[in-house]
């Protein structure tokens, strides 16, 4: 919500949804048959379209969202990303060529296999701070690019940005020490920095709530996984003990822990969808 000390925030009842299955069915349609015949370039501009639609079909108090962004935009952007990376991942490609490791090059031992998989490794690294940061700008970007009543939406620049680069591989490196224990606290975090750095006209939003409210939205992730983790531990029972087990009179099928596997990998997908 933003905050705002002499302004009343909206009620749930003043936001209504007026868009309909046929013609944004219809659109998806034609759109994603433009983006086949262009090999994905029509992606841009019909993800422009689709918002317009969705934005148009929101009204906050009677009136409708606006979105004001365009294919072109996107597109001039998208080929600006294109040529930052190119040139970051270069000069990742000339440090790791200063130190001897071509990775174009066949490795003639095993020492060289295993620097080119570590040059790879560190290449594919390189990448993931630009993740976060084009992250960060496509959310500036939308909201910049709605306008409610003439007035426009927006979001702090890229100090922010790279703020928010910062923070996020901070809390990513500790969901993968913790096993994603910490994701939770990861996309509160993330989605509270970005939110608390927005804002509509000269009214700021604020994120409320605790990370920690967000676990019970996980809890289907956690049943595929403890399934997963018991198929696995049930062919590992039967490879080495399934003689034994059946002398004693208790009979596993051997097709049983890879059916809870695939039921565990079924179930957890599910849950993160959810």
């Amino acid at each position: 919500m933003p905050t705002d000390a002499g302004s009343t925030a909206p009620g749930a009842s003043d936001f209504t949804y007026s868009g309909r299955f046929g013609p944004i069915l219809r659109l998806a349609l034609v759109t994603g048959l433009f983006t086949l015949l262009t090999v994905g370039i029509y992606r841009i501009w019909a993800t422009a379209r689709l918002r317009r639609y969705v934005w148009g079909s929101v009204r906050v108090g009677g009136d409708a969202l606006e979105y004001t962004g365009t294919g072109l935009e996107k597109f001039v952007g998208f080929l600006f990303a294109v040529v930052v990376l190119a040139l970051w991942l270069g000069a990742v490609q000339i440090v790791l060529f200063l130190f001897g490791i071509v990775i174009a090059a066949d490795p003639r031992t095993e020492e060289e296999a295993l620097a080119q998989v570590l040059a790879l490794s560190l290449s594919s690294l390189a990448v993931v701070p630009f993740v976060f940061f084009a992250q960060y700008r496509a959310r500036r970007y939308k909201l910049a690019r709605t306008r409610l009543r003439g007035i426009r939406f927006g979001m702090e620049p890229e100090p922010g940005a790279w703020g928010y680069v910062w923070r996020a591989l901070g809390h990513g490196a500790l969901t993968v020490v913790t096993l994603g224990l910490l994701l939770p606290r990861q996309t509160f975090a993330l989605e509270a920095y970005m939110t608390n750095r927005s804002f509509f006209g000269d009214a700021r939003f604020a994120q409320g709530g605790r990370w920690t409210g967000l676990y019970r939205y996980l809890r289907h992730v956690g049943i595929g996984v403890a399934i997963l983790i018991a198929g696995g531990v049930l062919i590992r029972v039967v490879n080495d003990f399934g003689l034994f087990l059946i002398s004693v009179g208790f009979f596993l099928s051997p097709l049983f822990g890879p059916f809870l596997m695939f039921v565990g990998y079924v179930w957890a997908f599910l849950g993160f969808v959810h």
